[in-house]
């Protein structure tokens, strides 16, 4: 009973290694040096032009990032087969749904919210805006749409900031229809292309995990 569960690791293990934290310029420079140069170049130039907002949208682990490119390219390649897209909405529609999907529903069912938040997009200070919100809330109408802006993240504020011209114009539903589901057939297609960055196991993996869920 004296002994903690560090103790009895401690045993076990005996050469400790601190593995590094990674931060959104490591994300960035894995996009630039191991990523872009792997990709077709219609794909190429947009992760690289977009590495500062796709180092927003991921979680910082590699592992993360590889699979939000992966799906920024099956989805566009769906989409490209089903209408004429414009490749910034894409990444800005896959960014929500990777990082904030429930945001996106709120985006989805409520329009109007999109518009509120860049209203108080302008106030830089998280701390300030969020003020600002709050004594919106008590003198506006639809209190709700306030709750809800007061749960956003300073990444998702930053996020918002970053695409605001986008957010203007996007129309989220369109995007929501063109790139789900995934189907099979066009996971398989895209992957036999070596459009994704995988081995060829994880190809086959890929494949198949799909196609089992539909």
């Amino acid at each position: 009973a004296e002994i903690r569960g560090k103790d009895y690791i401690r045993k076990i293990i005996q050469i400790p290694i601190q593995t590094p934290i990674w931060d959104a310029k490591d994300i960035q420079e894995i996009i630039q040096k191991n990523i872009v140069p792997k990709l077709e170049s219609k794909h190429a130039s947009l992760i690289k032009n977009n590495k500062d907002l796709i180092s927003i949208a991921v979680e910082n682990n590699p592992r993360e990032l590889k699979r939000f490119i992966n799906r920024i390219i099956l989805s566009k390649e769906l989409a490209e087969k089903n209408q004429r897209i414009d490749d910034h909405e894409l990444l800005v529609y896959e960014s929500l749904s990777n990082r904030w999907p429930n945001t996106l529903n709120l985006f989805l069912l409520d329009h109007k919210l999109i518009d509120l938040a860049l209203e108080f997009m302008s106030i830089e200070d998280y701390i300030k805006r969020k003020n600002r919100i709050q004594e919106r809330q008590k003198d506006g109408n639809y209190p709700e749409r306030f709750e809800k802006l007061l749960s956003f993240t300073p990444d998702l504020w930053n996020f918002i900031i970053q695409t605001q011209d986008i957010l203007k114009k996007i129309d989220l539903k369109k995007y929501s229809k063109l790139t789900e589901p995934l189907k099979p057939e066009m996971v398989s297609n895209v992957v036999s292309k070596n459009l994704v960055i995988t081995t060829e196991e994880e190809n086959e993996n890929l494949i198949q995990n799909i196609i089992r869920i539909f």
